[in-house]
């Protein structure tokens, strides 16, 4: 991704009658306005900012942006690929919507549909986590609510919202832009915008719109749908009955299929879904479609995904209290050839799971696959091997300080090494999963 320079402000004055732009107003004017009003100089209100950004900044709606920002930008992206940025908006201003133009060049265009516009929503952190920088209370950005739902092609709550001058716990407010490029797209230089629409309260109200300047570049070769790298993001019980207030009975198969759907339409693969049916047969008749790739069949309301014929890389066995529930799942995926798809999870043994029982599942996988199943422990390998055979893993996701060098003063990497040359003859294996934020697969080789 290539960031452009962006150089936009659009400064006005709280003067109706005597209403300009003042090109250029570095922050170092800003504060010496400040100054002058609190000295008893005229009073210049706060102007609104139209601000353009790449998508790894995080912009806290409690503070205000940073200098150095732009107001245009330059993207680059593969056919089949979809590459973000930002808007950043300070007000005064109320009633804020977005829309965006198609994107056209000299090879063709690319569809507004294809251009997807969020709201990003904050939350408010209350007390530090940890040592990093970026661990300080206030409000950061979260979630994404789109404009049109991506499932559904529905209208959602986005749009509008406002970005007040007054409250400093909401003066700077970012909408998150994702440019999707067909496969069918042509290589070369396409350019649009991508507009903002809302009430200057400095002018009275008056409704103004400022024009994003958006160049993409188009390479020429495509992403395949389905992600080469292996992962498994889970999206176990309670979470769906809890944040959608279905209390404690099962999931609708529909909702699970929704998020299935809109994770794989971005190159996600949730593996750990739990609809209140653990058996694999269910898991495959049931959700078919995201295993195998297929369009959503007829009558679900869901829209044909982007990438087209994605599929799930990994799927966790969700029944793990035998080895006959085990063998269950793996019969039915490895009489369709799908039982390199499976693994057996222990999360944090001692601590989640207990060290019995994760002892059990992979012994009774082992058993009932021929040690072709997939056992992955998120723990380090000196912590498993004071309780069992490290023989018994095929993936181990520790702390990636023991594994990285230069992280840590007692790296575990020799271990993981020996390990790893250990692979027992005719087995392969591959790291196909990966934890929580600083966890690190380490898997025996194929």
């Amino acid at each position: 991704m290539n960031q452009g320079t962006l150089s936009y402000e659009g400064y006005h004055t709280s003067s109706s009658k005597n209403r300009r732009s003042l090109a250029r107003l570095t922050s170092a004017s800003c504060y010496a306005l400040l100054v002058l009003a609190a000295a008893g100089a005229p009073v210049i209100a706060r102007a609104y900012h139209v601000y353009a950004a790449g998508p790894l900044a995080k912009f806290r709606r409690d503070l205000p942006p940073p200098t150095g920002l732009n107001s245009s930008v330059s993207i680059s992206a593969a056919r089949n690929e979809f590459e973000p940025f930002q808007i950043v908006l300070t007000g005064p201003i109320t009633g804020v919507t977005a829309s965006a133009s198609a994107l056209s060049g000299a090879s063709g265009s690319i569809a507004a549909s294809n251009i997807t516009l969020y709201r990003e929503e904050y939350i408010h952190i209350t007390s530090v986590s940890s040592s990093d920088t970026e661990s300080q209370p206030g409000w950061w950005p979260d979630a994404l609510i789109p404009a049109v739902d991506e499932v559904y092609n529905e209208p959602r709550n986005a749009f509008p919202f406002d970005v007040p001058s007054n409250d400093s716990t909401n003066q700077t407010h970012a909408i998150w832009v994702d440019v999707f490029v067909p496969p069918i797209t042509n290589p070369g230089d396409y350019s649009g915008q991508v507009t903002v629409t809302f009430n200057d309260q400095n002018a009275g109200g008056a409704r103004t719109s400022v024009s994003v300047p958006v160049s993409l570049h188009v390479w020429n070769f495509t992403l395949g749908s389905t992600a080469t790298l292996r992962t498994a993001f889970g999206m176990g019980w309670p979470e769906l009955q809890v944040g959608h207030g279905l209390g404690s009975g099962s999931v609708p198969t529909e909702l699970v299929s929704a998020y299935l759907q809109l994770a794989l339409d971005h190159r996600i693969s949730i593996s750990g879904f739990d609809d209140g049916d653990n058996t694999g047969g269910h898991a495959l008749s049931t959700y078919g479609q995201f295993i195998n790739g297929t369009d959503p069949a007829a009558g679900t309301g869901r829209v044909v995904p982007r990438l087209r014929g994605a599929k799930l890389t990994a799927l966790q066995v969700r029944n793990t209290g035998s080895q006959s529930t085990i063998q269950e799942w793996w019969t039915t995926f490895n009489n369709v050839g799908l039982g390199g798809l499976l693994f057996v999870d222990c999360d944090e043994p001692g601590v989640v799971d207990s060290w019995t029982n994760c002892i059990n599942w992979f012994t009774w996988s082992h058993n009932a696959s021929g040690n072709l199943l997939h056992n992955q422990v998120t723990t380090e390998i000196g912590t498993w091997a004071g309780h069992a055979s490290t023989s018994l893993v095929d993936i181990f996701d520790p702390n990636i300080t023991l594994v990285w060098p230069g992280t840590s003063s007692t790296t575990n990497m020799p271990q993981y090494t020996s390990w790893l040359n250990a692979a027992r003859s005719g087995i392969t294996r591959a790291a196909t999963v990966m934890d929580v934020a600083g966890r690190h697969p380490v898997g025996r080789p194929t």
